[in-house]
């Protein structure tokens, strides 16, 4: 028998563009979708892994979203922490674009 492990990045929901990531998210008890884009330059290194704190805020209210996305060495998603909200996976975004 043949078990595929699945890799933890497959449940982060972000999706690379380029030299950016893009990262999509809905404020507790509300229904605006909130964009943002993370560069690369914006990433931290710390101790053998990079991280990046964001914080998002929409246009149609004071609510914020603060997120802490952690990647291996080689840029990809490892870990996501939400405070205030909920991320969107891409695989959602057609629909609540």
């Amino acid at each position: 028998m043949f078990f595929r492990r699945s890799s933890p990045r497959e449940s982060v929901p972000i999706k690379r563009t380029g030299d950016a990531f893009e990262v999509r998210g809905v404020p507790d008890g509300l229904t605006e979708v909130v964009k943002s884009r993370i560069r690369l330059s914006e990433l931290s290194n710390e101790g053998g892994q990079y991280f990046v704190r964001k914080v998002l805020v929409g246009s149609r209210s004071d609510r914020t979203i603060e997120v802490v996305l952690r990647f291996d060495t080689r840029y990809r998603p490892i870990a996501a922490e939400v405070t205030g909200g909920r991320l969107i996976p891409p695989a959602e975004w057609e629909e609540s674009a």
